[in-house]
């Protein structure tokens, strides 16, 4: 049975701290003491590293795990600027192993409670085999939250930690602000820890996982990696992946420039499915409403405001649907993630095909529609 390790090391150790936080109540100095003895990861880079190949074929492989913490001496001092101590690095043959290494080679107690992300190479992210072991370590023994934010690193995770004290914040925090200050989505578009969990136990959904990029000063945003019924889809643009939140109804607001020049912002943003069936055809209409406001510009009339819902009706549909068939036919990757809501559209489609996702999708043909209504406040 594997052991639990992480936040507490041993019963005795639960005891204990049971007591010293009884004590702190009466005696002054417990809380400096508690961070003095304690370390704070606030995000873990996982990476595929190889060790050469057997002699009986194949490669051997090991996992390595790079930390980034608070630094715990600006913290202590309110007004300092925390951005971060270097990272540490461990390497083990199996997740367990890397885990507890890294654990176990501080003589200070590791608090993930403070954890903000994960970054995942994405090598192992295609190594199933590696992937599952983490996962199920994570699923049993619960060290990490499941809202702890998810990105992916197109070459080495560590490489994105070599940026911890040239941000102004920690790499972890710094994730975190920027995931937060994304207005453009609702909250169910972030990808989390327990997202990948739920899409490893269920496997019907389709998750875009942002792809890091370390630059000199920053951390970029531009790709996204796909996985639909937990299957490795590939790269996406910033673009495809706005398309998808517009079709799936994730977006709170979308700001777009129409051919013409017109810079355009889409609010109040509702999506509708309605499932046809033509022969061996599976036909999903998505029907996308939203409200738009012209950003510079205004709008005169009646007349002016009836050509720009034509303009922008004409482009959006056009570019919605190039790319629901661009991602269907080349990818494989319903843009519309309508298996996760088919049961209560079209239960009897379903049961059809809930043992076979990949054949609904062969079967799928998506078709987009939009109404927009030009606003003037």
């Amino acid at each position: 049975m594997m052991k639990k390790i992480g936040k507490v090391r041993t019963g005795i150790l639960v005891s204990t701290c049971l007591l010293l936080s009884g004590m702190c109540l009466t005696f002054s100095g417990c809380e400096s003491t508690e961070l003095e003895e304690r370390k704070f990861p606030l995000v873990i880079a996982v990476d595929k590293k190889s060790l050469g190949a057997e002699e009986e074929g194949g490669n051997l492989s090991s996992f390595q795990i790079s930390m980034g913490f608070q630094n715990l001496a600006e913290v202590a001092d309110e007004k300092a600027k925390d951005a971060g101590s270097a990272p540490t690095k461990t390497e083990e043959m199996s997740w367990y192993e890397a885990f507890e290494e890294s654990d176990a080679s501080s003589p200070k107690m590791m608090d993930y409670n403070h954890l903000k992300a994960i970054i995942l190479s994405r090598e192992l992210l295609e190594d199933k085999e590696m992937l599952e072991e983490l996962l199920d370590f994570v699923m049993e023994q619960e060290v990490f939250a499941r809202n702890t934010l998810l990105f992916i690193s197109e070459s080495e995770a560590a490489n994105i930690l070599e940026l911890e004290g040239e941000l102004d914040l920690p790499v972890g925090t710094w994730l975190e602000e920027m995931a937060a200050g994304n207005t453009e989505l609702k909250d169910p578009a972030i990808v989390t820890l327990g997202s990948l969990l739920n899409e490893y136990e269920n496997r019907m959904e389709n998750l875009y996982i942002p792809v890091l990029e370390a630059a000199e000063d920053t951390i970029r945003i531009d790709q996204y990696y796909v996985i639909s019924a937990y299957e490795n889809c590939g790269i996406v643009s910033k673009d495809a992946y706005r398309h998808a939140m517009l079709a799936e109804g994730k977006m709170e607001q979308y700001d777009t420039d129409l051919d013409g020049g017109e810079a355009i912002r889409l609010k109040e943003i509702r999506t509708q499915k309605s499932y046809q069936l033509l022969d061996d055809e599976i036909q999903l209409q998505i029907d996308l409403r939203a409200e738009a406001k012209l950003l510079n510009g205004t709008i005169a009339n009646a007349k002016e405001q009836e050509e720009l819902k034509k303009k922008i009706e004409e482009q959006l549909t056009r570019e919605l649907q190039n790319e629901a068939d661009l991602l269907l036919f080349e990818m494989q990757v319903d843009m519309a993630n309508s298996f996760y809501s088919l049961g209560g559209y079209e239960r009897e489609l379903y049961q059809k095909y809930k043992e076979d996702i990949g054949n609904y999708r062969n079967h799928l043909r998506l078709k987009i529609l939009t109404e927009i209504t030009p606003v003037t406040e």
